[in-house]
């Protein structure tokens, strides 16, 4: 049995047998309520059905966080069924972009994309196609599209309770940490709003005069230092979410160090999701997953996927993050946000370019045994 695009396409499009699991009696899993969290528009059908396929992934802190909708996680997963490729592309949340609010744009980091799509209330003039339950996913799947230049199939959010919970009832995961780095800056859940031993005066005086890290930085009780060492080791839940977290490293920090990072947990989690010892955890993976788990895939979709003739373990899993410093430079927006913009006037086609070249290149499949 495999586990496929409810599980591991939360990571890496690994395990193609939800639709197992869907079709036979665990339809109540799916549907506690009367809906489906894998609603969404109808799959066109295509005359080639080993044509890539694009998973959009997304990744955030949920309700009871400050900004608990914006995406720590952007990446797109690119699978070519014909060469057995799967690129797993980060992009970075300080992306500039603008968003498709109103005839005019409304610009906004990326990571912003999936927050506002979901959020009527605060958005009500929202173009209906940016409305709803699946408000959010379609919003952040038009942006990804325009940044990249690729089409984006399907689109997955998940909160990092759901991961937390995944994470320990595969009793952790053995990640090959790329370098070694320490986070100063690490915020400490629950102590946003510490004053760290200043009056309201003095906070009201910062406030006013510094903004951003520099502000931040004024309150050393908010925040932990984390250190990880270079190398393979096994991680709890709330360790692998510092390690895919953390962006202020002294070395290697940033968003770019980050989507790395979060690519080296994608690649244990998959591994571990078809390790033979964990099969007989699927069933309380499955429920977990649904409960923390939004997604267009459609039903519909399932048995052409699960028809794709290759298993997990065969795919070339290669990461792509676009940290090259011809793409970007960084800038500050009129509003004083720090944010990434495309390092020339032609917009995103230099990125556009330099994804075509990466998703061409070695495009021979791999031999099997």
């Amino acid at each position: 049995m495999r586990l496929s695009l409810i599980l591991s396409a939360i990571f890496v499009l690994s395990c193609l047998s939800t639709y197992y699991l869907l079709s036979n009696s665990h339809q109540d899993l799916l549907n506690p309520a009367g809906q489906s969290p894998l609603g969404g528009a109808t799959a066109t059908p295509t005359p080639d059905p080993l044509r890539p396929i694009t998973l959009l992934i997304l990744g955030y802190a949920g309700a009871n966080h400050d900004g608990g909708y914006l995406t720590d996680t952007v990446i797109l997963a690119h699978l070519n069924p014909r060469t057995l490729q799967l690129h797993l592309i980060s992009l970075p949340r300080d992306l500039w972009i603008t968003l498709p609010l109103s005839p005019q744009g409304y610009p906004a980091k990326i990571n912003h994309a999936y927050a506002i799509g979901r959020d009527d209330q605060k958005y009500p003039a929202k173009p209906e196609a940016f409305t709803g339950q699946s408000g959010g996913l379609s919003l952040a799947k038009v942006v990804v599209s325009q940044v990249t230049g690729l089409p984006v199939d399907y689109a997955l959010a998940v909160n990092f309770d759901g991961f937390r919970r995944i994470i320990n009832l595969l009793g952790g995961l053995a990640i090959d940490v790329p370098y070694a780095f320490t986070d100063p800056w690490y915020p400490v859940a629950g102590h946003e709003q510490d004053t760290c031993g200043f009056t309201p005066e003095d906070v009201a005086t910062l406030s006013a005069a510094l903004k951003g890290e520099a502000l931040e930085h004024q309150f050393p009780c908010r925040f932990e230092t984390l250190h990880f060492d270079a190398g393979r080791q096994t991680l709890d839940a709330d360790q692998a979410l510092k390690f895919v977290r953390s962006r202020h490293a002294l070395n290697g920090g940033g968003d770019f160090g980050r989507g790395l990072r979060q690519q080296a947990l994608l690649k244990s989690l998959q591994a571990s999701l078809i390790r033979p010892a964990n099969l007989g955890k699927l069933p309380q993976l499955f429920t977990t997953v649904i409960q923390h788990l939004q997604t267009d895939i459609p039903l519909l979709a399932l048995p052409d996927l699960l028809a794709l003739p290759f298993k997990p373990q065969d795919l070339n899993v290669a990461s792509l993050t676009l940290d090259q410093a011809n793409l970007f430079r960084q800038t500050v927006s009129q509003d004083g946000q720090y944010i990434l913009v495309p390092a020339n006037d032609s917009g995103f086609t230099a990125i556009q370019a330099y994804l075509k070249t990466a998703l061409t290149a070695n495009p021979s499949p791999i031999k099997k045994n």
